[in-house]
């Protein structure tokens, strides 16, 4: 209905707004999941990589109709993805996983460095 009557640079620009609220929204699941919010936050960045691409290229280009589909296809997933991400952090296999701070920490302790 926006593009109909505001038009379609108007219409790209409250998208722009509206893709920016949601990667920062997305970003509240890690505190939703006190356990499994490592795995979600991780997984979540190529989601919401791929979200600012598409919404910066249907800035970019609010006439052509290809940035538009391909954005609206994109964000059929991503809600797929995001939902199925929240689930998947409440398994058993990942809440009882070590902490990747502790996973950090052993990977550096076993690290040799090359004498300079």
């Amino acid at each position: 209905m926006l593009p109909v009557v505001k038009g379609a640079n108007v219409t790209a620009k409250w998208i722009n707004v509206y893709g920016l609220l949601t990667v920062g929204m997305s970003f509240f699941g890690i505190l939703a999941l006190p356990t499994g919010g490592w795995f979600y936050g991780l997984l979540i960045l190529p989601f919401n990589a791929r979200l600012l691409q598409l919404v910066d290229r249907l800035r970019r280009q609010p006439e052509d109709p290809l940035p538009a589909r391909s954005l609206f296809r994109w964000s059929i997933l991503y809600l797929f993805g995001v939902c199925l991400l929240l689930v998947l952090s409440r398994t058993p296999l990942v809440t009882a996983s070590v902490n990747p701070l502790e996973l950090l920490k052993i990977f550096s302790s076993n690290l040799e460095l090359p004498p300079a």
